[in-house]
């Protein structure tokens, strides 16, 4: 990542977009809110803000990182800045916070998919520790495969174990059951395909692997989820790396957290 400009917090305006007192806009990148099944998402968007109050002072100098690529992945259609904050004086990583704090969960895009692993450290300790979103109670949790029609029409996290993977028309698909037509399902794009390749990853040879995949599912024979990114499917045998990018001279932290 590049920290590719500096600017003081002017105010709050949601609870994952900041007004700088440059003007500039800023939409933190990684972080998503749980949407409820009822449809009531105040209460998370509120303590979400009520945290980034308590972290973004008016006036308090913060560097913002962004992709390296400058052609695209910086700024949204709004022309809102993308990008992960972290306070010039202390060194708190906003964005890590929010996940640390159990507050919102790990959703990274195509452009943007800078800081996932560290970023997934943080969640997984959230989660050991019942925080936020992730208490036992929670209905935000992460879902069996099983259970995964109860996330239709919305963002969801889901972990199960694949059952087949297998090929049709140019696309992979990961069955989490015996039953094609109403079990989970995950598919994955050529493209796609080819940047598990880069990674070192078969995607027809995680059969039997037990993984985490994020995203939105809908009903597609059964439900159906579109991988949008390699960073998005977890194969959960496999520790996951807390290296830097090589690109980040600097690494950010969260608070109450060592640097990822």
């Amino acid at each position: 990542m590049k920290h590719s400009f500096s600017s003081r917090i002017e105010t709050i305006i949601d609870a994952n977009t900041i007004l700088m007192n440059d003007g500039k806009i800023v939409r933190l990148l990684g972080v998503e809110y749980p949407q409820s099944t009822n449809g009531d998402d105040s209460d998370i968007m509120f303590n979400a803000k009520a945290a980034l109050e308590k972290i973004l002072h008016k006036g308090d100098e913060f560097m913002a990182w962004q992709t390296l690529g400058n052609q695209y992945g910086r700024t949204n259609r709004m022309g809102h800045a993308l990008a992960h904050l972290q306070n010039k004086k202390t060194g708190e990583w906003v964005n890590g916070t929010l996940v640390a704090q159990g507050l919102a969960f790990v959703m990274t895009d195509k452009s943007n998919s800078d800081m996932a692993l560290q970023l997934y450290v943080l969640e997984d300790a959230a989660r050991k520790a019942n925080k936020g979103i992730w208490t036992k109670d929670s209905p935000y949790g992460i879902l069996n495969a099983d259970d995964a029609g109860n996330g239709e029409g919305r963002i969801a996290i889901v972990e199960g174990v694949i059952t087949k993977a297998s090929g049709a028309k140019n696309n992979l698909f990961l069955n989490f059951g015996n039953d094609s037509r109403k079990d989970f399902t995950v598919m994955i794009s050529p493209a796609l395909r080819k940047i598990f390749a880069r990674k070192g990853i078969d995607v027809l040879a995680l059969a039997g692997k037990h993984v985490r995949v994020r995203g939105w599912i809908r009903h597609w024979n059964g439900p159906f989820m579109e991988l949008e990114t390699a960073e998005r499917l977890e194969i959960l045998s496999t520790p996951p790396s807390t290296d830097l990018s090589p690109d980040m001279s600097t690494a950010p932290k969260a608070t109450g957290q060592s640097n990822p």
